[in-house]
């Protein structure tokens, strides 16, 4: 493309890590690469960037749309597919000296999907393109296909709104892997599932009518990567996965592929990673058919004796009328190890992961074995973990975290990961390609000689197979994969990360300490949540100081303009339970303390001095709205007029106790009062003013009450008969007004 720059940065004092921005003034979308000899083949939006894979200098571009299919021929060329303003179209490019040189092309509606935001995959295998899409403009249409053969059209049981995540070819069999809505969930509301479907490679098609270009092998079953319980919690959605990798785990070879999963985007924020291997995904195909007998029934059958789905004698077209109406399988895929090799939930579920690779079979000093992850997410963060307990459990789950390095800016999500080898250059070791919107960035495997690696028992720790201690530099190194390593010379404990070689008076670091509590739990899959080495972005070093008592989360400036973030001060599960619990008897205590001295300075002889009707007429005024039950209308006096002044009453007998007679109440009627200094008040006539607000509005004038009045409760009476009160008399028809001093 002409008048477009090109950045390629240089860091200017290390050389682990190289950047290609592409096109600066835009995001590039970088989603698919592809190694070629000394360069790689970058697909972006727009055009298709030849990079040299030492320096990451751009060699040659050309395209015109967003590219979403790229994958090598066995001639040695490259097949490559794009939008292309939603009209797919393909090219063959060959790769020359000058650079790649466009051969042939063809239309690529059914290879290629027409929008950019629909996600597919392809794998060209045995001469074969194999691919996952839409054939359609507005994506109803998905499909697995292989020239001539398709999914059967416009069937739910078959795709239900998928994303295609990733395929692999293993044996007889082509593997996608996939997630989409779950048709046989559809009577409980709507739910996305993640799925692993198959095709064989050899498959001619159906033999009866429209089935001869249909695939009469195709099957799905679901993944299941949760959290094992009575009531498992499920990480449904499929992000990522890896091509199966060969190993020992547990003392059993077995092949195995990771993936990435997450829940819904409006559900509980979490984060799975889960392996499952070749052997389990097989047995599942093997056994019983999901059957819908209508009214959203799902029931579970056999299936003929001539098992669907079996890629023997299939020289020609068979029935695949049974197969096309059971593509689901009853059975769910389990999960290797029991349980998720690392899991990101509320409130530690800062990001979700994005794409996953493997570096397999990493060996130790001690000649064990390890797989390596490197995921992605969209916050722009790669975390490296490994499962410790993998070399000796099958079933068990050591979650090691290693790193967390911050790539890209927070909130660039990563697009692709890939791991690679340098065959020519850095002496044929492998490195990390990781690719965003707008970045490419190349970066080592391993970071062994940082500061916060500068003991024996903190390089243990971290439990990192590429790193050991060298007892004879006294210094944390990385291993050289092409030569042997002396198990007498180097110091590893990948599988508990405390070694008794380390010296017994160091100072270990709190992510030694971390590492030497974490115990994983029989028989149940789970872990304590410990943290295995220091979280730090690529390139950085520690601020820590060598004993640990640097700053909690210090970041430390670097020359690569990222940061380092020191969790070495994480709490243990045992730490916050003793401190929440610390913290309730505290309160309690507290609580009580305050209390008591409440109880002793508002004792009830403080109250002997104080008025009795101060008491009482709180009572009366709760049972004002009874008293209206009693009598007829209430006796009003309009804002304009004063109250008639109360007949004279005598004086309330002596033996009434707290309760006075009232000049206001009428003959027989008595007030609260009480024998105290102030009782007096009671046979002394008092001029007081009813505060009674008009209608439509507040009281103004004179009949404004204010907040220095004292609240006062009289009864109105009116000729008539009326209940007896104890102590009080007989009150007739009354009504109660609060009235102020």
């Amino acid at each position: 493309m002409l008048g477009t720059e090109f950045l390629c940065h240089r860091p200017p004092t290390e050389q682990d890590v190289w950047v290609f921005q592409g096109n600066s003034s835009e995001s590039e979308e970088f989603r698919l690469v592809l190694p070629a000899r000394d360069s790689l083949i970058i697909g972006s939006k727009n055009v298709i960037y030849n990079v040299s894979l030492r320096d990451l200098t751009v060699l040659q571009e050309e395209c015109q749309n967003y590219i979403r299919v790229m994958v090598p021929l066995d001639s040695g060329s490259y097949f490559v597919c794009g939008t292309h303003a939603f009209s797919p179209l393909c090219r063959e490019y060959r790769s020359e000296e000058k650079g790649l040189v466009k051969a042939e092309e063809e239309n690529g509606k059914i290879l290629c999907p027409h929008d950019p935001k629909l996600n597919s995959t392809a794998l060209y295998h045995e001469g074969h393109l194999f691919s996952a899409s839409y054939a359609d403009f507005q994506g109803a249409d998905p499909l697995i296909y292989r020239k001539p053969l398709r999914t059967r059209q416009y069937d739910l049981e078959h795709f239900s709104d998928p994303d295609f995540v990733s395929s692999t070819a293993e044996g007889d069999f082509v593997f996608f892997f996939f997630r989409e809505l779950a048709v046989e969930y559809s009577n409980c509301g709507k739910a996305v599932y993640s799925r692993v479907g198959r095709v064989c490679k050899n498959d001619p098609g159906g033999s009866v009518g429209g089935a001869s270009k249909r695939w009469s092998s195709f099957l799905k079953a679901r993944l299941n990567c949760s959290i094992p319980g009575l009531f498992p919690f499920y990480f449904d959605e499929l992000q990522g996965a890896t091509e199966f990798v060969e190993g020992k785990y547990g003392g059993r070879e077995a092949r195995l592929m990771y993936g990435t999963f997450t829940t819904p985007q409006n559900s509980i924020g979490g984060s799975a990673v889960c392996a499952f291997s070749l052997r389990d995904i097989l047995n599942v195909f093997e056994g019983r058919f999901k059957h819908n007998e209508g009214n959203a029934k799902w029931t579970a059958v056999k299936g003929p004796e001539a098992r669907p789905g079996r890629c023997v004698n299939m020289s020609r077209g068979v029935d695949a009328t049974w197969i096309e109406a059971h593509p689901i399988m009853d059975e769910a895929v389990p999960a290797t190890f029991g349980s998720p090799i690392l899991l990101r939930t509320v409130p530690t579920a800062q990001y979700r992961f994005t794409k996953i690779a493997v570096d397999p079979q990493v060996e130790t000093v001690n000649s064990e074995a390890f797989d390596v992850l490197f995921i992605g997410t969209d916050g722009g963060w790669v975390i490296k973990v490994l499962n410790g307990n993998s070399w000796t459990s099958w079933d068990s789950v050591d979650q090691a975290v290693i790193e967390e390095l911050h790539v890209f800016p927070t909130g660039e999500p990563i697009r692709n990961i890939q791991i690679l080898n340098d065959e020519k250059g850095n002496f044929g070791r492998k490195f990390l390609l990781v690719l965003s919107d707008s970045q490419v960035k190349r970066l080592p495997l391993a970071r062994c000689s940082k500061a916060h690696l500068s003991s024996c028992s903190e390089c243990v720790s971290v439990r990192d197979p590429y790193c050991a201690w060298d007892e004879s530099r006294r210094a944390c190194v990385e291993l050289d994969p092409s030569i042997p390593s002396n198990p007498d010379r180097f110091i590893q404990a990948v599988g508990t990360g405390v070694s008794p070689r380390c010296p017994q008076g160091e100072v270990m670091s709190s992510t030694a300490l971390h590492a030497s509590k974490s115990r994983a739990i029989p028989g149940q899959g789970q872990q304590e949540t410990r943290l295995h080495g220091t979280i730090f972005t690529a390139g950085a070093e520690s601020s820590s100081s060598r004993d640990g008592e640097g700053e909690r989360g210090r970041k430390a400036p670097t020359e690569l303009g990222v940061e380092i973030i020191d969790q070495r001060g994480l709490y243990t599960v045992e730490t916050l339970a003793v401190t929440v619990t610390g913290a309730t008897l505290g309160a309690l205590l507290i609580g009580f303390f305050v209390g008591w001295m409440v109880g002793r300075r508002c004792r009830k002889e403080h109250y002997d001095a104080g008025p009795c009707v101060d008491a009482e007429y709180e009572f009366l005024e709760q049972r004002g709205p009874n008293l209206h039950r009693f009598g007829g209308e209430s006796t009003m006096h309009p804002p304009s007029m004063h109250p008639p002044p109360p007949p004279p009453v005598p004086s309330a007998p002596p033996d009434q106790g707290c309760y006075t007679h009232s000049p206001h109440l009428g003959p027989g009627s008595y007030m609260t009062g009480s024998r105290h200094p102030h009782s007096h008040y009671a046979s002394k006539p008092m001029n007081l003013m009813m505060d009674v607000s008009p209608k439509n509005g507040a009281p103004t004038g004179l009949y404004h009450a204010t907040a220095e009045h004292r609240p006062f409760l009289m009864a109105t009476s009116s000729p008539g008969p009326g209940p007896t009160f104890p102590h009080t008399g007989t009150l007739g028809n009354s009504s109660m007004r609060k009235m102020y001093l």
